[in-house]
């Protein structure tokens, strides 16, 4: 969907060239490994229509394009893990109906549906970047992780814990490891 000017509801709102620069500039030298998520919200719509594997990883994926590009260069594939995470934030009590352009302002339209609010998925994030923290701790000994890493193998429920909260990250239904598996096994 496009606005009067041509441009894409998603450039409009997401500010995908910033986003896009801001990595460029910011990543051109990168010394050490990164996550960077994308965590699409509000799309209860795409999980209601069943088109969360298809629709919306390709919206995603055409929506970042370049960016995803310049993440997959061959200066950055080896430093950059990139997942996908979507996040049901308003669990089905509100639906998107449509989006007004009057004169350049986007108004989205919204349905209450009665339904009890629950969101879905909120924790996911965390646990790839607790998963991406973890496996970049464990391949490296650094002296605040040594104390926690001593306190886990003394403390086997604690580290029955945390290997749990890690291995419940999704990888289907939406989401997705697009680059940098190895950043993130533990």
């Amino acid at each position: 969907m496009e606005t009067k000017k041509g441009v894409s509801y998603h450039e409009k709102l997401n500010g995908v060239e910033d986003i896009t620069s801001l990595f460029e500039r910011s990543y051109t030298n990168l010394n050490s490994p990164k996550l960077v998520i994308l965590a699409p919200v509000r799309c209860e719509s795409y999980y209601k229509q069943g088109k969360y594997d298809s629709e919306l990883s390709k919206k995603i994926e055409s929506g970042y394009k370049e960016l995803l590009s310049f993440l997959e260069s061959n200066l950055l594939i080896d430093k950059v893990a990139v997942v996908v995470t979507p996040v049901q934030t308003v669990g089905k009590a509100v639906e998107f109906n449509d989006i007004e352009d009057k004169e350049g302002e986007l108004k989205f339209m919204f349905v209450k549906t009665g339904a009890e609010y629950n969101p879905q998925d909120s924790e996911q994030p965390l646990r790839y970047i607790l998963r991406f923290a973890l496996s970049k701790q464990v391949k490296k000994s650094w002296g605040w992780f040594n104390w926690l890493a001593g306190l886990l193998n003394k403390d086997k429920k604690l580290k029955a814990a945390v290997d749990t909260f890690v291995k419940e990250s999704k990888n289907t239904g939406g989401f997705k490891v697009i680059q940098g598996h190895n950043l993130l096994d533990i």
